[in-house]
C-alpha cells in the first residue's frame, strides 16, 4: 500500500515538472522576473504598474504620444493588459492622424507649375 501512494506521488510531480518544462520552452523568458511575470498572468494575479500608466497618460493628454507609448510599454511588460493595449494602439493612431492633420491643413498650397500639354 505504502508504495503504491509512492508510486502515484512520484508519477504525479514528474507529470508537474514536465508541464513546468514545457511552459518554460514556451513562455522562452530570458530573465527570472519575466519567469514571475509570467506565472502571474497564467495564475490572474497581473497587474500593471499604476504610477508608469498614469504617467503614460498624463504625457497622452499632451499629446507627447511617442512617449506615452514608452510609458505604457513599461507599465505592462508582460502585454497583458487590455486597457494599457488599447492606449498603445491609439497612440499609433493618433500619431497618423496628427501627422495627417499637419500635411493637409490650410496653409497648405497646391505646386504652381501647370502641367505641360504635347500636341498630338
Amino acid at each position: 500500500m505504502k508504495s503504491k501512494v509512492i508510486q502515484v506521488t512520484g508519477l504525479a510531480l514528474t507529470i508537474a515538472y514536465a508541464a513546468f518544462i514545457i511552459w518554460i520552452y514556451a513562455t522562452e523568458p530570458r530573465t527570472f522576473k519575466e519567469v514571475a511575470t509570467s506565472a502571474e498572468v497564467a495564475a490572474g494575479t497581473y497587474q500593471i504598474n499604476q504610477e508608469k500608466f498614469d504617467a503614460g497618460h498624463s504625457l497622452f493628454l499632451r499629446e507627447q504620444f511617442r512617449a506615452a507609448r514608452d510609458e505604457w510599454q513599461r507599465a505592462d511588460p508582460a502585454q497583458g493588459d487590455a486597457r494599457t493595449q488599447f492606449y498603445i494602439a491609439y497612440s499609433f493612431y493618433r500619431v497618423v492622424f496628427t501627422t495627417t492633420r499637419i500635411c493637409s491643413s490650410k496653409d497648405w498650397k497646391p505646386p504652381t507649375a501647370q502641367p505641360t500639354l504635347h500636341p498630338l
